[in-house]
């Protein structure tokens, strides 16, 4: 049984990281190696994830806890992802819950895969007014529905540890949209990936979100990586990355939208003139993003049908 490394960031969470951690504790697979990244806390955070730490360790399962200065959940995993020492890895968020089964059927797909370098899965979130549902899902076109909907967040794959590290891990610049970003960068050179058709994870929303409230709340963060994002792909050797490139351009117009939407015209007409005004955005594709962008300032959903696979 090879070790996997599990790491969760925290910051100020000390009501929400023992659910966390117990959910990596109740894992059916050992050995595990759980590495948890304190980033900042101002509560009683790390005093928390010591005691947890001191009650739960055992020989196949070691946990350690450490620090990290520089704000940011890309930066703490950083920070996680140098200190582990298992060939797999995984990022729990520390507001998020894995079930029993999750390591166990992944490393099963891996095993049953030699040259797979990921392995991902479904997960069910949980609004704060009851509701819940699941994220997109698919076996298929996995870097088209990371562009359009973060098929790889960040608690729904495992992937090998030098494959994360040989990608650059983290971007520690990016204060939001990091998940996304390092999916696409994970997905461009098309690695072996293995999707196993189960909800193996919960992600629970907040009533104070780390991310903020509205998209407005943390403009210009958002844009920074979409700015990175179409980087990589076009520094890549894709002979289709220009539709890729694209959907940065989509995510833009989506962006704008919803700060119309919020009730910031200004700063939605910049970004989306800034957009359209781009060179290789070619008339056709001047059409679809103005369309994609009037339907969602109205309310509309599901813009992305106009961009499909190519």
């Amino acid at each position: 049984m090879e070790k996997v490394t599990v790491v969760v960031p925290v910051k100020d969470r000390e009501r929400l990281l023992p659910g966390a951690l117990d959910s990596v504790a109740a894992q059916s697979y050992r050995p595990i190696e759980l590495i948890v990244v304190d980033n900042g806390s101002t509560d009683n955070t790390p005093a928390i994830a010591r005691s947890w730490a001191d009650k739960h360790a055992a020989d196949d399962f070691t946990v350690k806890v450490l620090t990290e200065p520089t704000p940011g959940a890309a930066a703490a995993r950083n920070r996680g992802l140098a200190a582990a020492t298992a060939p797999y890895i995984l990022f729990l968020d520390s507001d998020d819950t894995m079930r029993p089964q999750l390591i166990m059927k992944a490393m099963k797909a891996f095993e049953g895969s030699p040259d797979a370098q990921l392995v991902h899965w479904r997960g069910a979130y949980h609004l704060t007014d009851g509701s819940s549902g699941s994220f997109h899902f698919t076996r298929t076109g996995r870097l088209h529905c990371q562009m359009l909907h973060s098929l790889l967040s960040t608690i729904f794959y495992m992937s090998r540890t030098d494959y994360t590290r040989s990608v650059g891990g983290w971007n520690a610049t990016l204060r939001g949209w990091d998940d996304w970003e390092l999916g696409i960068r994970l997905l461009l050179p098309s690695p072996v990936t293995v999707g196993l058709d189960e909800t193996l994870v919960d992600v629970y929303a907040q009533e104070e979100s780390i991310t903020g409230t509205s998209f407005f709340s943390r403009h210009g963060v958002w844009e920074r990586a979409l700015d990175a994002a179409e980087h990589s792909i076009l520094a890549s050797s894709r002979p289709d990355k220009e539709y890729y490139r694209l959907l940065t351009d989509y995510r833009r117009i989506i962006l704008a939208a919803c700060y119309r939407r919020e009730g910031h015209p200004d700063y939605a007409h910049e970004l989306l003139h800034k957009t359209l005004a781009k060179p290789a955005v070619t008339p056709w594709q001047h059409l679809k993003l103005r369309l994609a962008y009037r339907y969602t300032a109205l309310g509309g959903r599901a813009a992305y049908l106009l961009f499909p696979r190519p």
